[in-house]
């Protein structure tokens, strides 16, 4: 599963009710999540620590205002250019 959300959406109960192959799923929170919201959020979900090593985080200078900051601006579009490649099977 693909899914976007931000973390103030109900988020948590969203991806407790998946099946075990929820630990396929893929997820990108938006910048106008609440500052660690999002880590807030997966950290309380009842997974098994193995399936907690595969969330990935990032976070910027800017904060959620990538635009403003060329070099964030650059990270920002790197990393979810890798998420899209990843949800279609492309590249590494």
């Amino acid at each position: 599963c693909s899914f976007a959300a931000d973390a103030g959406s109900g988020l948590g109960p969203r991806l407790q009710s998946r099946p075990q192959g929820a630990a396929q799923c893929r997820l990108f929170i938006d910048l106008a999540t609440p500052f660690y919201a999002a880590v807030c959020t997966m950290h309380h979900l009842p997974m098994a620590g193995k399936l907690q090593k595969n969330i990935e985080y990032a976070f910027y200078p800017s904060g959620h205002m990538a635009y403003v900051h060329v070099p964030s601006l650059k990270k920002l579009h790197d990393n979810v250019a890798r998420f899209i490649a990843a949800m279609h099977g492309i590249g590494p």
